[in-house]
C-alpha cells in the first residue's frame, strides 16, 4: 500500500509539472510569435560588427498562462539570439539547431537555406515561433533553462555527473532532465493534435481516449516518437518512465474529454 501511494503521488506530481511546463512554454512561444513582448535589442547586445549575430531579441516581461504557474521562479528574463550561419567561424549549425547559454540567452542556429528564408521573412522572431520543426527544439531547450533558473543556476540538476551532459553516455540518454525535456515537446504536440489535427493521427489519438486504450496510445506515441525519444539509446527503466508520463498524459486527456 506504501508503495502503490508513493506510485501515486509521483504520478500526480509529474502530471502537474508537465501541464505547467506546456502551458507556460506554450505562452513564451505565443508572446514569441506575436512580436508584441519581444524587443529588438540589436547592437546593445552583442552585435560585434562582424555579422555573426543577425538579430538579438529581449523578453519584456514574463507571460503568464491563464491558469498561472509555480514555474517562473528565477525565469525573469530570456534573450533570444539568431546566428548568421554564413558568418559563423563555428559552423554551429551543423551540430546543434540551437541551445541555452549560462546567462539565460536561447541561441538558435540556422543553417544556410533557412536563414536565406528568415531573412525574406520580415521578422525573424515570428519565423521561428511558427516553425513545427524550431518550435520543439524551442519547447526542448526552454525546459532545460526552466530547470536551470529553478534550481539557482546549479550546474548539476540531475543525476550522473559530468557524464549526464556527454551525448555518448548512457547517462546523458537517461538523465531525469534530459527525458523531461524530450517528453515537453511530445506531449504540446500531443494535445495540439488531439485538439485540432483532423487527419491521421488527431483521429488516432481520440479514439485511443475514446475507447480507454492507452495501450494503444502509448504504442502509437513510441511510433510517432520513436527518434525524439531515442527509444534505441535509452534503458528499459526510462522506457518506462515514458509510460508512466504517458499514462498520466492519458489520465489527463480522459478527465477533459469526459462529459
Amino acid at each position: 500500500m506504501k508503495l502503490l501511494r508513493e506510485y501515486i503521488r509521483e504520478l500526480l506530481t509529474e502530471r502537474k509539472s508537465d501541464s505547467q511546463y506546456v502551458d507556460l512554454i506554450d505562452t513564451i512561444i505565443s508572446s514569441m510569435r506575436s512580436g508584441s513582448n519581444f524587443a529588438d535589442v540589436g547592437p546593445e547586445f552583442g552585435v560585434d560588427g562582424s555579422g555573426m549575430v543577425y538579430k538579438v531579441y529581449e523578453m519584456k516581461e514574463m507571460p503568464l498562462p491563464e491558469e498561472g504557474t509555480d514555474l517562473i521562479d528565477g525565469f525573469e528574463e530570456l534573450f533570444v539570439t539568431i546566428i548568421n550561419p554564413n558568418k559563423d567561424p563555428n559552423s554551429r549549425y551543423l551540430k546543434k539547431r540551437a541551445e541555452i547559454t549560462p546567462d539565460n540567452e536561447l541561441q538558435i542556429f540556422p543553417t544556410p537555406p533557412v536563414f536565406e528564408k528568415v531573412q525574406k521573412s520580415g521578422n525573424a522572431l515570428s519565423y521561428f515561433a511558427n516553425d513545427p520543426q524550431v518550435i520543439s527544439i524551442l519547447e526542448h531547450e526552454l525546459t532545460h533553462q526552466i530547470n536551470k533558473t529553478r534550481s539557482g543556476d546549479k550546474k548539476y540538476r540531475a543525476a550522473g555527473g559530468d557524464d549526464q551532459f556527454d551525448i555518448s553516455k548512457q547517462a546523458y540518454e537517461d538523465s531525469t532532465e534530459e527525458v523531461q525535456a524530450r517528453l515537453i515537446p511530445i506531449i504540446s504536440s500531443t494535445r495540439k493534435a488531439i485538439r485540432d489535427d483532423k487527419g491521421h493521427t488527431g483521429d488516432k489519438l481520440r479514439s485511443a481516449i475514446e475507447n480507454d486504450d492507452f495501450r494503444d496510445f502509448q504504442k502509437y506515441l513510441f511510433d510517432l516518437n520513436y527518434e525524439p525519444l531515442r527509444l534505441s539509446k535509452v534503458s528499459e527503466k526510462t522506457k518506462k518512465r515514458y509510460v508512466k508520463r504517458f499514462y498520466s498524459l492519458f489520465q489527463e486527456l480522459k478527465d477533459e474529454t469526459s462529459p
